[in-house]
């Protein structure tokens, strides 16, 4: 197991797994009691969708959860730069599971991470054709917004923060 997350009063929890040549998003809910007490709700992408490239490296290296339905991850772009992806979202009530590109590319993406009410999801970018030259730049955009074509400025963030294409920022966002 290497990414958890708990909603709030301990009644669910997703997890991501090592499942038989894949990696996956595991849900489970958890009945009155010990955690011993729970059941697989849903596993994506499993057989729900197929990645871009996923069957030759089946890894999701970040996910998040916005402690209702919707689930955002990135996936294999490479063995070289293990911190980037393709960026997908799945439905937990759908089982819908569809690729997104919120600055009309396919690659490359990191880190995603909802605000605390969901509204917005932060994420880290960087182009591919200048992954060995640039660094990653750092987005919040509003949820309803990811993919409706509109134009997203970064993150003003100091010049060297995450002067590296594999910097593995952990956002956390809060919006009153």
């Amino acid at each position: 197991m290497r990414f958890f997350h708990l909603l709030g009063d301990d009644s669910k929890v997703a997890f991501t797994a090592l499942a038989p040549g894949e990696d996956v998003v595991r849900i489970y809910s958890q009945g009155c009691g010990p955690m011993h007490n729970t059941y697989k709700q849903d596993e994506f992408p499993a057989e729900r969708f197929r990645p871009s490239k996923f069957l030759n490296y089946p890894v999701i290296y970040n996910f998040a959860w916005n402690g209702l339905r919707e689930y955002a991850m990135t996936t294999n772009y490479d063995r070289q730069h293990n911190s980037l992806g393709y960026f997908y979202l799945y439905n937990n009530d759908t089982k819908v599971g569809e690729q997104i590109k919120p600055l009309d590319s396919d690659c490359c993406y990191a880190s995603p991470a909802f605000s605390y009410d969901g509204s917005y999801l932060t994420f880290g970018f960087v182009n591919s054709g200048s992954l060995a030259t640039s660094g990653m730049q750092l987005y919040a955009v509003p949820y309803s917004d990811l993919d409706s074509g509109k134009k997203f400025d970064p993150i003003p963030l100091p010049a060297n923060l995450l002067s590296s294409s594999e910097s593995q920022p952990q956002p956390v966002i809060f919006i009153p």
